[in-house]
């Protein structure tokens, strides 16, 4: 068949390999619907390629729970001895990663591509992040195929394809559907009606030549009569290894279809009928689409029988891709193979930091597990939930952690019993479910004190500090540390003694912030030394609330964004969530509002968020919306207030119930203020922390409710609550917070001052406080009042925002996504919101298009 309507993609190939050849590397995203030709159109270009520039190809494995790296493994022939020897050991992912690069840089101009990204593991997506942000300077061009109509807002591979937007070297290409004149040219020679093609088809490329091939004067009522059909024309030897290859899967090695008892003859009839094609060592069908409607046609025991005879031959093969055997392990229901694999498979996805296929592996292997011994079934299931709960999965982690418990029951095992309950108060906490959590650590301490003293109980010990340092405990924390530190030092329990250093120097930052940072910095130091993910992660996210909560914005930004990149390397879901929570606070108070409530609202469109972690989120909506004196703003204090009532922790209620106490002020309403501010003023002030005290103390002060200033408090709060509102708003200027810096300039009397707040709150789109300065002002006896934005100014006819204007404007003079996030200090994902709303609005579909279309409704008549 033709290659038609891809004449300016394959131009726009050529002119990024030719940047590629001078130095000036590129990513680019191909993507497209299931079957309208992107491996057809790479597998042109790289056919036209290859003598001016060394190819390299890898595919993503449509495996239930894929093997890491599978599209390195591919083409590691072609990157070196390095790079092979650190895929052999299993080499951390940087060093790895590192070793791509250079051979990269080594190579001539290189065409690398990975094929069905949407199918990718973990491990190959840190790659695509890595490769996306270093290969501007490198002579390659990084093709990646996708479906995109696989890949929803939730996508694994959307969440990279943000990550990589304002990286300049990353491009996109949408490869769309034939148009109605190229699918009458494809029908030219066929007896079928082109205009009911086309429409039947949506001019889908593989929909429109398997129905042609067919031949038949009527469109099947499926693709999958058309494959089937198509596969019917085979000779029974031909056919029989059709079946087989699609059972393989992708690749479709020579060598296995030998050993499966096919010989050259069959392959070639099926590649002659355009059912497989020769890439190079390997076949692979034209599309996955066609080797699942032959894999669904074949008897579920004629499939079976193939995939154990698959997993036979692939046993004889070294190395071993456990990932792959386990697969055509379970599909061949041979549970002592699922065993031995799936296990191995875990263990190496998650050595590769693909944590949720790990997950899977230890779930494929307990689904067979029900005849192993009990000491086993509590292994995998102890493996499992954790594995769930470093990719924010938690219910599915106690669950497992449930059924652990139950078997140490029966096996009286006493020391494995008091882990599994340590571990388990870990989840509860993550929950909410703060009572359970206790109630489980409890009973872990009481069975494992009745013991030696054992790793277990120093953990079980730590995981009380941590609860403690939770609940702002600080004291305490600190000496239950200090305990799981005298066990575990002797016994030379690294895991142990970072998680402890982590809980005594959180606690200790409310009170001592030098000396506890030092002591988080050393947990962290460790963690990162030995790889222990989970805990540097951990580090990352109470190194960046405290800072937060310390008001030391500039300082947590740096940890934040630190924390964030080594979380996405390792995938760390859960805790990823966690400092993307408090990265919207500090954006929240540095009066990035707009950037602050679209992370938070991505966050909460994420189901898999605990409530812990929602909580953040939610509070920076709720603040932003109350601040703006949008109603939407009770619900999300009312979740909030909800979720952290359920933890009955001071540090989740006291900024919910500060934040609550804020919006009864500004809608005067002082006897809520009070009533706020009450219910928890007295169990924060037990705890110490100054920062806390030192809002809620304000709160009172501003309902006229405070009996005494607090002994602990923070700085700027005195000094309004003392009437010093311009040494107040020196300090929140300092401290990066200009709303608050405000709201202290709005307490003076002094006219000037006044009016610099007013345009600040201006600034920032608060119309509460705009209405309170305006009140103020006026009581001054000032002349002429400031005014906020005209309505004529702020409602636009075709409905864009302020903010889209803005964005138009900078389009319409040339500006790239990364150029207007710098010019509006917003993030290039946020630009890429707005971009996709301001084309939605003006219904267009390119940024041209938009600039003609908003130019030509807005110039005068």
């Amino acid at each position: 068949m033709d290659l038609l309507e891809r004449k300016t993609y394959l131009d726009d190939l050529w002119g990024f390999l030719a940047q590629a050849s001078r130095g000036h590397g590129c990513m680019l995203l191909l993507g497209g619907e299931a079957g309208v030709g992107k491996s057809a159109l790479v597998q042109e270009f790289m056919r036209s390629a290859e003598p001016q520039a060394r190819v390299l190809i890898g595919a993503c494995d449509p495996l239930s729970t894929p093997g890491p790296l599978s599209a390195l493994h591919d083409m590691s022939d072609g990157l070196g001895q390095e790079v092979m020897r650190h895929l052999r050991a299993s080499a951390p992912q940087f060093a790895l990663f590192r070793s791509v690069l250079i051979a990269l840089r080594e190579l001539p101009p290189s065409v690398v591509v990975v094929e069905d990204a949407h199918w990718a593991d973990e491990a190959t997506l840190d790659l695509l992040r890595f490769l996306g942000r270093r290969v501007g300077d490198v002579p390659v061009l990084v093709i990646v195929t996708y479906r995109d109509d696989e890949t929803g807002p939730d996508h694994p591979l959307r969440r990279v394809a943000g990550e990589l937007a304002s990286q300049a070297a990353v491009r996109r290409m949408a490869l769309r559907p034939l148009s109605q004149p190229a699918v009458a040219h494809l029908a030219a020679r066929s007896n079928l009606d082109a205009v009911e093609l086309f429409h039947l088809t949506d001019g889908n490329p593989f929909f429109v030549t398997e129905v042609i091939s067919v031949g038949e004067a009527r469109l099947p009522e499926t693709v999958r009569d058309a494959v089937l059909a198509r596969a019917a024309h085979l000779a029974s030897t031909a056919r029989s290894a059709l079946d087989a290859c699609a059972v393989i899967g992708s690749p479709i090695e020579p060598w296995l279809l030998e050993a499966l008892g096919f010989d050259a003859a069959s392959i070639s009839q099926c590649i002659a009928g355009g059912m497989l094609f020769s890439g190079g060592s390997a076949f692979s069908f034209r599309h996955e689409l066609a080797r699942q409607a032959v894999l669904e046609a074949i008897t579920p025991i004629a499939r079976r029988e193939l995939h154990r005879r698959v997993l036979a031959a692939l046993r004889t093969r070294f190395p071993v891709d456990a990932a792959r055997l386990a697969h055509h392990a379970e599909a061949a229901d041979d549970a002592a193979a699922v065993l031995e694999f799936a296990v191995v498979a875990a263990k190496q996805a998650a050595s590769a930091s693909a944590h949720r296929q790990a997950a899977a592996q230890y779930d494929r292997a307990l689904r067979f597990a029900p005849e192993q011994p009990a000491e086993i079934r509590a292994e995998l299931l102890k493996r499992k939930a954790h594995e769930c709960f470093v990719t924010a999965q938690p219910l599915d982690a106690l669950e497992a952690v449930d059924q652990e418990v139950s078997i140490l029951q029966h096996l009286d095992d006493v020391r494995g019993l008091g882990d599994a309950l340590a571990r388990k108060s870990r989840i509860l906490w993550n929950l909410g479910r703060n009572q359970d959590a206790e109630e489980s650590l409890r009973s872990a301490i009481d069975l494992l004190e009745t013991l030696p003293p054992t790793k277990e109980l120093a953990d079980a010990y730590s995981y009380r500090a941590g609860l403690l340092m939770l609940a702002w405990q600080s004291e305490e924390a600190i000496v239950w540390g200090e305990r799981a530190l005298e066990i575990a030092e002797p016994l030379d329990e690294t895991e142990v003694i970072v998680r402890s250093l982590n809980n005594i120097g959180s606690a200790r930052t409310t009170f001592d912030a030098e000396r506890g940072e030092a002591e988080l910095r050393r947990s962290l130091a460790l963690a990162i030394e030995f790889g222990l993910e989970d805990h540097a992660s951990r580090v990352y996210s109470n190194l960046g609330s405290s800072l937060c909560y310390r008001y030391e914005f500039a300082a947590a930004d740096a940890v934040l964004d630190e924390g964030l990149a080594y979380t996405a390397e390792h995938g760390m879901d859960e805790l990823r969530s966690y400092l993307l929570g408090w990265k919207a606070w500090v954006l929240k108070h540095q009066g990035r509002w707009a950037e602050a409530a679209a992370l938070a609202q991505d966050l909460l469109a994420e189901h898999t968020v605990s409530p812990t972690r929602r909580i953040v989120a939610l509070l920076v909506r709720g603040h932003i919306h109350l601040r703006q004196g949008d109603p939407q703003a009770g619900e999300y204090l009312d979740e909030a207030l909800a979720l952290a009532g359920q933890t009955a922790e001071p540090q989740r209620l006291a900024p919910v119930r500060a934040m609550r106490a804020e919006a009864a002020w500004l809608r005067g309403d002082l006897d809520s203020v009070r009533d706020e501010v009450r219910s928890i003023y007295g169990q924060v002030e037990q705890t110490k922390v100054r920062w806390n005290i030192g809002e809620l103390a304000y709160w009172l002060w501003r309902a006229g409710d405070l009996t005494a200033r607090p002994a602990h408090s923070f700085e700027p709060f005195d000094l309004q609550m003392t009437g010093e509102w311009k040494a107040a708003a020196t300090w929140w200027r300092r401290l990066g917070c200009p709303y608050e810096a405000a709201v202290a300039l709005a307490d003076s009397d002094d006219e000037a001052a006044l009016r610099y707040a007013f345009a600040e709150f201006a600034r920032l789109g608060a119309q509460p406080m705009m209405g309170m300065v305006t009140r103020n002002l006026r009581a001054l006896g000032a002349t002429t009042l400031p005014r906020g934005p005209r309505p004529t100014t702020i409602v636009d006819p075709d409905g864009l925002t302020a903010r889209e204007q803005q964005v138009l404007e900078l389009i319409a003079a040339g500006q790239t996504n990364a150029q207007i996030a710098t010019a509006l200090f917003i993030s290039p994902r946020t630009v890429a919101q707005h971009v996709s709303s301001i084309l939605a609005k003006l219904d267009v579909s390119s940024r041209q298009r938009a600039v003609e279309r908003y130019q030509a409704r807005h110039s005068p008549i």
